[in-house]
């Protein structure tokens, strides 16, 4: 469903709204804002996945549509028929960040893991081939990132929560590196 859903965007045109509101947008701004706490290691490996990702997308300006707002228990509902998406308030088209909701889907933010089974899945059903190997690796760890960027005061008051996430944020690009799609 989310192939077909992503796919929608294809041959579309980005509006301004997509633009200013994209992830990268969300993850410049989360950089600045949580600069303490990230600490100058993390702010540096994220612009080095910037860079890696800007240098090696696809050059052919396939644009893909993304919910940004899909969360395994809201915004889907599952029939007989299949899995229906609601609430496209915060869709935007999108030439970069195709895996954002799948990245989102396979994230237990409460454990900090990844399930890179499903984000396989979806790389294979749309032709790995076509992806660079440090463009997906990239996008991967800035949605990974950008999703521990934005806490509530309830979150920053909790110490554990926060030491896992300053651990999650030590291991990943470590964890994104291992990545790999057989072709």
């Amino acid at each position: 469903n989310i192939k077909e859903f992503i796919s929608l965007g294809v041959r579309e045109k980005r509006n301004v709204y997509d633009i200013f509101s994209s992830p990268t947008q969300s993850i410049v701004r989360g950089l600045f804002k949580n600069a303490r706490f990230l600490g100058i290691r993390t702010i540096f490996t994220a612009l080095k996945h910037f860079f890696l990702m800007y240098r090696y997308c696809p050059k052919e300006g396939t644009m893909f549509l993304i919910h940004k707002d899909l969360k395994s228990n809201q915004n889907m509902i599952k029939t007989d028929k299949g899995i229906y998406f609601i609430d496209f308030g915060s869709s935007i088209l999108t030439k970069r960040y195709f895996l954002a909701d799948i990245v989102e889907l396979a994230t237990n933010h409460i454990a900090n893991t990844v399930d890179f089974d499903l984000l396989r899945l979806l790389i294979q059903e749309l032709g790995p081939d076509q992806f660079h190997i440090q463009y997906l690796r990239s996008q991967i760890y800035l949605l990974l990132l950008r999703r521990t960027l934005h806490f509530g005061p309830k979150d920053r008051g909790n110490t554990e929560i926060m030491k896992n996430v300053k651990e999650f944020h030590n291991n990943l690009d470590i964890l994104v590196s291992r990545f790999e799609v057989t072709i």
